[in-house]
């Protein structure tokens, strides 16, 4: 049941106010400001308008930035951040996220400064509405204080004469996230009727500042957020890792925070984003080898591990349970029933052959499965209403085990915490008597094999200072037995990473443009 009616919040607040209307004619094709701001209705479909503006496919695209996955499609651009070649110049994927961050935090500036003009809202609405607007507004700068480091924080409406602000520093702006954070928590419940599913809880504006703290590496006020979170006994996991991202899993127990879609009203594509060719998908995302690899053997063995198992000629099998729910690997069943054979050099050529020229078939031989729902698979592929999980408990959980580690604070919890997760996956559990740095690894193991496509791991690999470590390179699709019976791997792309310029992201030049007080990032 999605309940937020997004119908209702389609109004753009002042971007679609008109001043050109005739002074004797009432408009019928928008929302005019003097018949706004009346009842409570009101303020509803504007705070409506505003959970529009959460980023949902975005997250996702940022894994193409990580050694999770690849986009080469020219149109993305998020390919760009992969192999290091993003600059300030083009119109790119980054210049486009400055655009819509800014316009979310615009339209909740107003919603703020006009919500009084509505004399008839209760006080009890009225807070809960302004912390749901808030929380929104303090996420978006949790994210670009992250991406650009310094950003104008802007927290009034800006026109032509009031829009050139310089970059307030990240620090300013953290603590203003973490302020905000904090006091709206007293104005939401903790959770809502069949009527409002989807709305900011108690739960998630805890569960944003767990985040905003952890990708400060602030571990002792994660480690006290996290456990408020656990403490308030209202989030679990759900028992199923492949059915939690399909519609089977929505509004489950382990969702505390999500981007909520309605079939046909307000859809999102999904199924074209990852589906293979075959199932009329486009590639737009797809894995890379270095993912594939990650998952362990079903016995907890990396499969470097010469005592494994593992047999590179039968790959996939025997192998982490959540390998196969998130990653469409050759020979696997497709969500059409029809068994994916990526592999090249096919007599005749597959449909969903990486080699034949086709650019909507996946370059790596991989293709996600995660979000797929065979309901979904047509022609257009562009009506999912498959909700995008933000945040969830099983974060909450691995962000707590790892602020104990990082504190030396390790105690059974720890273990508790990490094997919960993988017990639901099926996986073997681990036993007390870790070193600290062992239990680091293992719990970074976790997060890359538990959150691909959740765009946690752009910044596990950034807060971690790793990026330099695990993204340069030559990257890697399928291995597969060529003609001469060898053992082949397709070869994707060379990436670069420079520590001392890509651990952020540029201002775009179109910003600078219009506004002479911003300055560039270094080495752009």
């Amino acid at each position: 049941m999605k309940r937020i009616n997004y119908l209702l919040g389609t109004i753009l607040l002042p971007f679609l106010f008109s001043a050109c209307e005739s002074l004797d004619t009432e408009p019928t094709d928008r929302i005019i400001d003097s018949y706004f701001w009346k009842t409570e209705t009101d303020a509803i479909m504007a705070v409506n308008g505003i959970y529009r503006t959460i980023p949902g496919t975005d997250y996702m695209y940022l894994d193409c930035a990580t050694d999770l996955a690849w986009n080469e499609l020219s149109w993305g651009k998020a390919h760009l951040l992969g192999n290091g070649s993003q600059d300030a110049e083009l119109w790119t994927w980054t210049s486009d996220k400055w655009k819509t961050a800014y316009e979310s935090i615009q339209r909740v500036n107003y919603f703020m400064e006009n919500i009084d003009r509505i004399e008839s809202i209760s006080p009890e609405l009225k807070n809960r509405l302004c912390a749901e607007a808030r929380f929104i507004r303090a996420m978006t700068y949790s994210d670009i204080m992250f991406l650009w480091g310094d950003v104008p924080l802007v927290t009034t409406t800006l026109d032509l004469k009031t829009g050139e602000m310089e970059r307030t520093p990240k620090d300013q702006v953290f603590n203003y996230v973490i302020t905000e954070l904090k006091d709206i928590i007293q104005y939401l419940p903790e959770k809502y009727d069949a009527a409002n599913i989807g709305r900011v809880t108690k739960g998630a504006a805890r569960a944003m500042l767990m985040r905003a703290y952890l990708r400060e590496n602030k571990y002792a006020e994660v480690k006290a957020v996290a456990k408020e979170i656990m403490d308030m006994g209202l989030y679990s996991l759900y028992p199923s890792y492949e059915k939690l991202f399909k519609y089977a899993g929505e509004n489950c127990s382990e969702i505390i925070f999500d981007k909520q879609y309605i079939a046909t009203t307000y859809s999102n594509d999904l199924s074209k984003m990852f589906s293979p060719r075959s199932c009329f998908g486009d590639g737009s995302v797809v894995p890379l080898k270095s993912l594939v690899d990650s998952y362990e053997m079903s016995n907890g063995k990396a499969i470097t591990d010469p005592s494994s198992g593992y047999d590179p000629y039968n790959p996939y099998e025997g192998r982490d349970p959540r390998l196969k729910a998130t990653i469409l690997t050759p020979g696997a069943i497709m969500p059409n029933g029809s068994i994916f054979n990526p592999l090249p050099n096919q007599e005749p050529i597959g449909t969903d052959a990486v080699d034949n020229g086709n650019t909507s078939t996946s370059r790596t031989g991989f293709n996600f499965l995660k979000y797929v729902n065979p309901e979904d698979l047509a022609e257009s592929n562009s009506n999912c209403h498959n909700n995008i999980i933000l945040i969830r408990y099983a974060e909450v959980l691995l962000s707590y085990a790892e602020a104990k580690i990082e504190t030396n604070d390790i105690d059974q919890s720890v273990y508790d915490a990490i094997n919960a997760i993988r017990k639901r996956a099926g996986m073997p559990e681990y036993t007390a008597g870790k070193s600290q740095s062992e239990l680091r690894e293992i719990v970074r193991q976790e997060r890359k094999v538990e959150f691909p496509l959740e765009g946690i791991r752009y910044f596990d690999i950034r807060r971690w200072k790793i990026a330099e470590d695990v993204l340069p390179g030559q990257t890697y699709g399928i291995t597969y037995v060529d003609d001469k019976g060898n053992l082949a791997t397709i070869k994707t792309e060379v990436r670069k990473f420079n520590p001392d310029r890509d651990y952020l992201w540029p201002v775009p030049l179109r910003e600078l443009n219009v506004n002479k007080k911003l300055t560039q990032n270094p080495l752009y």
